[in-house]
């Protein structure tokens, strides 16, 4: 192990009967710049990380060199008082000097005893799925709404989780105490970060036991938490987490254009609550952890959000028929929403043009035409009506012949319009 330099015995502080003289107001210009050209204090307001204890001592070996430098300049002249205005400048960074030779001191000493100690652990920490389980699981510590299981099946997610286990029990043998509080992220990341869902880590997390042995004790915990996060897809509703977060975004400003299913959370929220915690049911099952009453952290909160969306968005908007019809395509747009729905009322119809649209290929030879509409319903009670968009579509038989569309598409998106 490399020693530490040590200082030269000589006393800062002289009698107080020696003034400065000339020779000791040279001395201290030279022994200001000696000082100053050390390498900054790197370690000033916070701790040595044991996998710097080396480099720690190299460091403030330069700095002790110079600060003895610098002391035998000024001794060279003679006695000298600290303490005479004159030598104010030099006195002052020599004090600061040795202040930070001291701490930095007892830093690597401290440095030193935490890397006796956490070396079983970080032995135990090996392995790429190990490394990645820490971080999967700090993101959630540190950001617990963040969705660290993207594109892994259950069971790749709790593989790479029990990744930790070896180094829980190494915790338990030589850092129990690890266990009682989660730690502080490291101040110093060392230019590297370990980004998860946009959640960005220090990339020398892996350096810190602590970190190690808490999120390795607590693996079953944050993952429960994690599980809150997975994007599941239930049937018949989308991604809500997207869909939710545009337009709680969006505020006042959204146009209350959104996917059909949103209103049916609107109307009752409880069939899209069991699909989602049906859809969730591997992902627990994997982990061996009974599905909680709320597993979807902040849902409740953003359904809320969403309701009040939905209201202020149909007081904003409404209807703007065209004098633009088509009977028989209007009615066949309303048979179409009525087969959605156990109870439906329509309330208005129109074409969004007088004629048919023709589709060309590159050589300008038809290939089809279609008409478009809208119909605006009311279902069941509701307090707002929706619109939606029809179209009838006629591939091009040739011949100037057109396939009749025998029933129209309904576009997926609806509008939230105020009822007329």
């Amino acid at each position: 192990m490399r020693r530490i330099a040590a200082f030269t015995l000589s006393m800062l502080v002289a009698p107080a009967a020696f003034a400065a003289s000339r020779g000791h107001m040279n001395r201290c210009s030279d022994a200001t710049r000696e000082i100053r050209g050390a390498t900054r204090m790197m370690f000033e307001g916070r701790e040595v990380e044991p996998k710097e204890a080396q480099n720690a001592i190299s460091h403030i070996n330069q700095h002790t060199e110079r600060y003895n430098r610098a002391k035998s300049m000024m001794d060279s002249a003679g006695p000298w008082d600290a303490s005479d205005p004159d030598l104010a400048e030099c006195a002052g960074i020599m004090a600061k000097e040795k202040a930070y030779i001291d701490a930095t001191i007892a830093k690597i000493k401290r440095a030193q005893e935490a890397a006796a100690k956490q070396a079983p652990v970080l032995q135990a920490a090996q392995g790429e799925e190990a490394r990645r389980a820490l971080y999967m699981l700090a993101t959630v510590a540190v950001s617990p709404k963040t969705a660290v299981f993207d594109n892994l099946e259950p069971a790749q997610a709790k593989q790479i989780v029990d990744a930790l286990a070896p180094v829980d029990a190494a915790c338990k043998a030589a850092m129990p105490e690890a266990f009682a509080s989660q730690p502080a992220l490291p101040t110093e990341s060392g230019g590297m970060e370990y980004r998860i869902g946009g959640v960005a880590l220090p990339g020398n997390l892996t350096d810190r036991a602590d970190w190690w042995c808490w999120m390795s004790n607590h693996r079953v915990e944050v993952s429960a938490k994690a599980l809150g996060n997975v994007r599941v897809l239930a049937e018949r509703y989308g991604n809500h987490r997207m869909v939710f977060a545009d337009i709680i975004k969006a505020g006042s400003s959204w146009n209350g254009s959104t996917e059909g299913w949103v209103l049916d959370i609107f109307r009752d929220e409880k069939p899209f609550m069991a699909g989602l915690n049906a859809a969730l049911g591997d992902w627990y099952k994997a982990f061996g952890i009974t599905v909680p009453e709320q597993p979807f952290p902040g849902l409740a909160e953003d359904i809320t959000a969403i309701r009040a969306a939905v209201v202020a968005a149909a007081e904003r908007n409404r209807m703007q028929p065209s004098s633009e019809h088509e009977k028989t395509m209007e009615a066949g747009a309303r048979s179409a929403v009525a087969k959605l729905y156990p109870k439906v009322t329509p309330v208005g119809s129109w074409m969004d043009a007088n004629n048919w649209t023709i589709e060309q290929n590159s050589l300008g030879i038809p290939t089809g035409r279609y008409r478009s509409g809208q119909v605006v319903y009311r279902v069941a009670s509701d307090p707002l009506c929706l619109q939606r968009t029809f179209n009838y579509v006629e591939p091009h038989m040739g011949g100037g012949k057109y396939q009749a569309a025998t029933a129209p598409g309904l576009i997926g998106g609806v509008t939230i319009v105020k009822c007329p």
